[in-house]
């Protein structure tokens, strides 16, 4: 699936490109593509056992959102003081 994802791009079938991406990003191999490494770099007392893994990477969704809380701030430039830029931070103790 990834061979037709990298052809159809060049090719210019980027409506394709997108149909295929979101298709394998909801992939259960995607999924496992990353649970599996994820759980290697474990220490090896903490590993979960592979069926843990493979529900746990059938639970996972590359469209869903986060509840992680983050803060924005306002950091002004050192040329222009009015002229700013947004900074995200995240886990923090502050919300939105």
């Amino acid at each position: 699936m990834l061979n037709r994802i990298r052809s159809a791009h060049p090719a210019g079938k980027h409506k394709k490109a997108m149909f295929l991406s979101h298709l394998y990003l909801n992939s259960n191999d995607a999924r496992l593509v990353e649970t599996e490494p994820a759980c290697r770099t474990m220490k090896p007392h903490r590993r979960l056992p592979k069926a843990l893994v493979h529900s746990l990477a059938s639970a996972l969704d590359a469209w869903a959102g986060t509840t992680e809380e983050g803060r924005l701030s306002y950091v002004p430039k050192d040329s222009d003081p009015d002229d700013r830029r947004t900074m995200k931070r995240h886990n923090t103790s502050e919300a939105v």
